[in-house]
């Protein structure tokens, strides 16, 4: 290949890699996001605990163990998403070495 061919290919590949960063950025949003609730449940339960004790309402187990699913449904989306993060990573650096290597 000429060199314009590489110089085309390393453009190619900048642009790739500037792309990739923005969907893991995406990614990494998508998981904050569900850590922010994770942590918002986790306060739930807290509150319906103490509230349980000072009111003297053993009741909420019920409650409780609804958010705990919640969170365990939470902590799944989170495996889910980091996977298809880790899968963009690779298909994106496999994409990359192919146009390498075609340049060469």
């Amino acid at each position: 290949m000429g060199f314009m061919d590489k110089v085309k290919t390393g453009l190619d590949n900048t642009a790739s890699l500037s792309s990739q960063k923005i969907d893991e950025a995406k990614y990494e949003t998508k998981v904050a996001d569900k850590k922010r609730d994770i942590r918002k449940a986790k306060d739930d339960i807290g509150e319906k605990l103490y509230d349980a004790w000072k009111n003297d309402t053993p009741e909420v187990r019920d409650e409780i163990i609804t958010i705990c699913e919640r969170i365990k449904s939470l902590e799944e989306e989170i495996e889910a998403i980091q996977k298809e993060k880790e899968d963009l990573k690779n298909r994106c650096h496999e994409e990359r070495e192919a146009r390498r290597k075609s340049a060469e």
